[in-house]
């Protein structure tokens, strides 16, 4: 896995760098750092690294995002464009096959296929913009990409501004599409495939892993604060 120079000398969330090698014989600070490690996303339990043959492309890499809501947002938009080449290749050898046959739902798979992947892109910079919005400008990010998959990995706020956060990745793809409305009703089929698109992200806030997961982990906290006894009562104060 490669980590790019780190921009954020005073990141507060900091975890204890995990043995090279765990096993049965290890100590349980050292399991403890190596799940956490693994958790966040930043160890594997897997070889990683750099793939083989002339066009090696690495296979997991983390780096973090620039400051501000715009050029954070940005930057994710453009690394994951560049980090997912699977849905490009797909979508240009879909819409190559359509030209030469010219296929009509050939063209249409192709439509479909950048709304997806569009929508991706969408939902992981919504997050990115979210959190700069509710926690500063500076506020730490570091976004960890695969050719498949992507995530980020946050400083959490602490407080209700989490759900906001969390909640604003599943409803990007809906709020982008909203401008293009009136281009969407000319185009119903790609108008159709938006609407579904932008639904399914929606749903995996009630789903139990993913978004969902960290919605209800969020949930559970902010419900443990409120019910948690006030130390000074506790103590008769």
């Amino acid at each position: 896995m490669s980590v790019e120079g780190w921009e954020y000398p005073d990141l507060a969330m900091r975890i204890p760098s995990p043995p090279l090698i765990v096993g049965d014989g290890s100590t349980s600070s050292d399991l403890e750092s190596a799940r956490r490690a693994i958790d966040l996303g930043l160890a594997s339990v897997t070889q990683t690294g750099r793939g083989a043959g002339p066009f090696a492309v690495e296979l997991v890499t983390a780096v973090p995002l620039p400051s501000g809501w715009l050029r954070g947002g940005g930057a994710t938009a453009l690394r994951l464009a560049l980090l997912h080449p699977l849905m490009c290749i797909a979508a240009v050898l879909v819409s190559v096959a359509a030209g030469m046959l010219q296929n009509s739902l050939l063209w249409w798979a192709c439509v479909c296929l950048i709304i997806v992947g569009v929508s991706m892109i969408a939902h992981e910079a919504g997050h990115v913009v979210a959190l700069r919005l509710v926690a500063g400008p500076e506020e730490p990010v570091l976004l960890r990409a695969t050719p498949t998959s992507a995530r980020l990995i946050w400083r959490s706020t602490g407080t209700a501004a989490d759900l906001i956060v969390i909640a604003a990745g599943p409803l990007s793809p809906l709020l982008l599409a909203i401008p293009f409305t009136p281009l969407l009703v000319a185009a119903p089929v790609a108008g159709i495939a938006v609407v579904v698109v932008a639904v399914s992200h929606l749903v995996t806030l009630f789903l139990r892993s993913g978004d969902g997961g960290e919605l209800r982990t969020v949930v559970r906290a902010l419900k443990g604060l409120r019910t948690s006894p006030d130390p000074a009562e506790s103590t008769g104060a």
